[in-house]
């Protein structure tokens, strides 16, 4: 007997499409639209493995691709999204809040082991964790992103203002260096920083956190979001 489609809706989707969806997921979130561009860049993938595999999630009703990068999941897409990415978060705070691995390092491990994790351990690992609201980067869990409504990226602040840094955007965790670089600076939630230059025509954004100079540039300053007012 053949499988329908609302039977493979059903079904836990692949590592591949859990990866797919939970960057799909944050795009339209944060981004308001899905860029295909960009997905291969975060995948570290060709444009043509993007369309394929995107047509195939549209097959199994993951997604609707309207065409010309109209792309938007389906119920069941979204769902499965805000799975695997409390997942995500929730093997974060675990391998931070419980084993003490440093922030920095726990993308890479939480990706290997995400997938893994049944709906019973996720439930599970959220309350021994006291069920967190913020993965250690700062990003919201699923249905408590009015946490963060407040908070502005580095690049929408005024030079002179004095912020407390609470949020490295998910997006940065597929850049080791830049995350390093984060570390090696100290930049991570809860840091108070000032906005000491903020360039349009260097495109830098200068910080002055615990009395040394960090300049960021536009690209990368995009990923860090804090909190305005005087700490």
């Amino acid at each position: 007997m053949a499988e329908t489609p609302e039977a493979k809706t059903s079904q836990r989707p692949t590592h591949t499409v859990e990866d797919y969806l939970m960057f799909m997921y944050v795009m339209e979130r944060d981004d308001g639209e899905v860029v295909s561009a960009r997905l291969a860049e975060l995948l570290d993938v060709t444009p043509a493995t993007v369309a394929m595999t995107v047509k195939r999630m549209e097959r199994d009703q993951w997604l609707i691709n309207r065409g010309r990068g109209d792309i938007s999941l389906t119920a069941a897409g979204r769902e499965a999204a805000r799975s695997v990415l409390r997942r995500h978060m929730l093997v974060e705070c675990l391998l931070v809040d419980l084993l003490g691995l440093p922030m920095h390092e726990t993308h890479q491990e939480a990706h290997a082991i995400e997938h893994a994790i049944s709906l019973t351990l996720e439930e599970r690992l959220s309350e021994v964790l006291g069920n967190p609201h913020l993965c250690p980067h700062g990003n919201p869990f699923p249905g408590y992103e009015h946490l963060a409504a407040g908070w502005k990226r580095l690049t929408e602040l005024d030079q002179g203002q004095r912020v407390i840094i609470r949020r490295i955007h998910t997006f940065a965790e597929q850049k080791p260096a830049v995350i390093e670089f984060f570390a090696e600076k100290e930049i991570s939630p809860g840091v108070i920083a000032e906005v000491t230059d903020i360039s349009d025509i260097n495109q830098t954004v200068e910080l002055l956190i615990h009395e040394s100079r960090v300049t960021l540039g536009f690209q990368v300053a995009q990923y860090i979001y804090a909190e305005t007012g005087q700490p």
